[in-house]
Order: C-alpha cells, then structure tokens, then sequence
C-alpha cells in the first residue's frame, strides 16, 4: 500500500482510519458542537426545519382558485372595448427631437474616447518598438 501517494495530506492509512471510525468522530464533533455552541445548533436546526416546510410541507397559492372576485364576459368586453393604447416612444414627425440630439452627442463622446485611446495606444507601441 505504500505505492499510493499523498493527496493534501491523505494517506491511505488517514483514510482507511476515517471510513472505519467515520461516525464515531462525527458523533464526537456534534456533541462537542453541542456543548460549546448550543445556539448555532438552534438556529441551524430552525432553518433546516423552515426549509422543509418550505419544500414540502407549505401549499402554494393557485391564482386561478384564489380569486375571489371575478369579472363577468360583460365586464370583460366593456374592457377590452374602451382600452387605448399609449404609443410607447413619439411619432416620427414630433417636435421633440431629444432622442437624436441625445444619440449624436453620445455618439460624439464614444468616438471622442475611441480616437484618442487609439491615438495614445499608437503612441505607446511605437515608443516601445523603436528602442
């Protein structure tokens, strides 16, 4: 058994020992938990229980069955008959034309940053290539 190599410290023997005496070190490490931090034993017992619950336990609400009031076909089609719509972004032909003045100058700020990024990276690489 000796051909076997050490990983992060594990030898066969460390193993072999820890799949023979597992649970008896696990009771060991949780009755010590117990007793110097029963707390975190309470709060860590509470969540794994409310995520349980959760899970399984807690009925989701179906909107379907859960409606209590519900409109008739008349109501319905009173709606859907004086529903306008708003258009989302103005017309074309609309005397506010912020959307363009708002795109050029954006436009003008990226090239003005790409131009002189591309001007200094110029710059750079042929300081550096003529030495």
């Amino acid at each position: 058994m000796a051909a076997y190599k050490t990983v992060h410290g594990l030898t066969y023997e460390i193993v072999s020992d820890l799949v023979r005496n597992g649970p008896e070190y696990y009771v060991e490490w949780w009755m010590g938990l117990v007793k110097s931090a029963p707390e975190h034993i309470v709060i860590e017992t509470a969540l794994i229980v409310f995520i349980i619950w959760l899970v399984f336990i807690r009925r989701t609400v179906d909107p379907v069955k859960s409606s209590r009031e519900s409109l008739s076909k008349k109501e319905v089609e009173w709606l859907i008959e004086t529903w306008n719509t708003e258009p989302l972004v103005p017309a074309a032909g609309s005397t506010t034309e912020v959307v363009p003045d708002t795109m050029l100058v954006i436009l003008s700020k990226f090239l003005q940053h790409f131009l002189l990024s591309f001007m200094l990276t110029f710059i750079y690489s042929s300081f550096w290539n003529s030495r």
